[in-house]
């Protein structure tokens, strides 16, 4: 038989211990591929796409039926026709033909990383005739070990809906989990807990890639962290998200001011008291190391928080208090001047290296002449009409509205109640 093999190696200062470690190790015969490195080998049959096997630490784990299925309109499209593949350092790609369909592909996009205990699938079906992707599925059977236990954890916020699976091997050691990079996933355990097939809802009509799919492996823990979640399995699912957060870890705290614990929203910048009052605080953040502040104080010149739409009433705040005029377009990033009530702080901040960051959330009825009829429908959680966050067409508009408003004033960050999104502007 044939044989064609490549290694890739990265170098290391060399030790009297280690000189050379290999970090990545790509191997194929004729129909085999193998993607590994020092946690995990992940081989593949060229013939159909298809994993074959994963060999974590020193346990064969041999699959079969590791296939994916795409709904279009609701109705499942066979591609299983597989035209190509191709090979990348960490990656290969099997991209299949769609027999019911002209023209439509599908591939599936394998990835391994040096550190990862996992491997991670995405799909990426073109939709030439922008048909609406209803959903997407995968599955994969277990052939050489039995599977004696299984939890699937549910989304709190949405019991309709699934975080992982978590599958528990009779050897009471090796565990598998498998789990979209969305906590709105579908999870089936079916032949005596074998076969794994998991989905996702999409209601898309364009080209679409999809959230990655881990497949994973750990060691069980003894001790358990509810009756449902092994302490191993949660380790390795903090671990496995760990890669993929968005901003990199930091090797020190973030200081940062939230202006509303020092009740700013009760100071009017559009008074000569309200100023010097706001000025306070920037200065004590100054002297204290803080480098930023969320900055959502009252702006009677610029907005009036009993115009606002949201059931809680603070719209008046958002955007340096400029939301109410952006949801209603009228005031645009690079279109309108910054005003003056607002630029005064943001130029007296910019003295005082503090950042000042506006406080900001979506889903409120923003307008855009001629779009919005994509994202709005009606809802008393604001007033008349909120923006939906399913929609694409709002997805790009307040994304591009983010970046836009980040540059005109000089801002990196947009937090929210839930979380800190951090938007870098290269």
């Amino acid at each position: 038989m044939h044989l064609i093999s490549y290694i890739n190696f990265v170098l290391t200062t060399c030790t009297l211990v280690t000189c050379l470690i290999p970090t990545m190790i790509h191997f194929h015969d004729e129909n085999l591929f193998e993607l590994s490195n020092r946690y995990l080998t992940v081989q593949f049959n060229l013939s159909n796409g298809q994993i074959t096997s994963f060999k974590y630490v020193s346990q064969l784990i041999t699959i079969t039926n590791e296939t994916s299925l795409i709904f279009v309109n609701n109705s499942p499209l066979d591609c299983s026709k597989l035209i190509n593949y191709k090979q990348g350092l960490n990656s290969i790609n099997f991209t299949y033909s769609c027999s019911n369909e002209t023209n439509y592909q599908l591939t599936t996009i394998y990835t391994l990383q040096d550190l990862w205990e996992f491997v991670e699938k995405q799909i990426y079906f073109e939709n030439n005739d922008n048909k609406t992707i209803t959903s997407l599925q995968t599955t994969f059977t277990i052939l050489n070990l039995n599977i004696s236990s299984v939890s699937i954890i549910q989304n709190q916020q949405d019991l309709k809906k699934e975080h992982t699976v978590f599958l528990r091997t009779d050897s009471a050691t090796l565990g598998i989990f498998g789990t979209w990079q969305n906590p709105f996933g579908h999870y089936s355990i079916t032949s005596n807990n074998q076969t794994i097939t998991s989905s996702y809802e999409i209601g898309m009509n364009t080209s679409y890639l999809s959230e990655g799919f881990l497949i994973g492996f750990y060691q069980l823990s003894p001790y358990w962290h509810t009756n449902d979640i092994n302490y191993g399995e949660r380790e390795a699912y903090e671990k496995a998200t760990t890669f993929f957060y968005p901003v990199p870890q930091r090797q020190q705290s973030i200081k940062h001011a939230v202006g509303w614990d020092s009740n700013d929203y009760q100071i009017d910048i559009s008074t000569s008291h309200g100023v010097e009052e706001y000025k306070r605080l920037i200065n004590r953040c100054s002297q204290v190391g803080i480098k930023s502040i969320t900055f959502a104080p009252s702006n009677t010149n610029v907005s009036n928080r009993q115009e606002s739409t949201d059931n809680w009433g603070w719209e008046s705040v958002l955007f340096l208090s400029l939301g109410q005029q952006i949801r209603l377009e009228q005031w645009k990033p690079y279109r309108d001047p910054i005003p003056e009530t607002i630029q005064q702080m943001l130029d007296y901040a910019e003295f005082k290296q503090v950042k000042l960051v506006p406080y900001v959330y979506p889903p409120l009825g923003y307008r855009s002449q001629g779009k919005d009829e994509a994202w709005l429908y009606p809802s008393s959680n604001c007033k008349s009409v909120c923006a939906s966050l399913a929609s694409i067409e709002f997805q790009h508009y307040f994304l591009q509205l983010l970046i836009d408003f980040a540059q005109v004033t000089g801002n990196e960050s947009f937090p929210s109640d839930r979380q800190m999104s951090h938007l870098k502007i290269m």
